[in-house]
């Protein structure tokens, strides 16, 4: 906010190729992110030196009913979401994200309601469903299943993990 706080600021990230979508500036989605990286940081910096410091929040466009949201180790991304599905990010956030499917539908019930890192990499990854499962995977391939949590829980803000 403090940015766009400071006089032109907004005009110039404009002309570095943002574009304006209700209260924030977004890229294009046409525009690739390396389009707009090498003017919209000569922007920032140019911004630095009349506003002083400042920080910079981004808005990942993820697939579906987003539900659970994991940090992985090396600055990647993972998203589970209602359709039984894990998209994970690169760092760059550039590439078609890895897809990971394993969760099923129960009772008519999907998502994915929770993500957890291993730690040991950005593809070690935990996750858990309401299916009642909890999915171990590894490189994108599910290495173990446990089975028996969650069964019977009807809240919505719950997670196994």
């Amino acid at each position: 906010a403090k940015v766009l706080a400071c006089a032109g600021a907004e005009a110039l990230l404009m002309s570095a190729g943002f574009v304006k979508a209700d209260s924030f500036l977004q890229i294009p989605d046409a525009a690739g992110s390396g389009d707009v990286a090498k003017a919209a940081r000569e922007a920032l910096e140019a911004l630095s030196e009349t506003c002083g410091t400042y920080m910079v929040a981004a808005q990942l466009r993820a697939h579906g009913e987003v539900r659970c949201v994991c940090a992985l180790p090396g600055g990647g991304l993972a998203t589970g979401a209602m359709d039984n599905t894990i998209h994970l990010y690169e760092p760059d956030y550039k590439a078609v994200p890895q897809l990971l499917r394993g969760h099923q539908s129960r009772s008519g019930v999907s998502g994915v309601r929770a993500l957890a890192c291993s730690g040991k990499g950005p593809d070690h990854i935990a996750s858990s469903g309401c299916d009642g499962r909890v999915l171990i995977w590894s490189s994108g391939v599910v290495q173990d299943t446990l089975t028996g949590h969650g069964e019977g829980v009807q809240d919505t803000n719950r997670s196994v993990i």
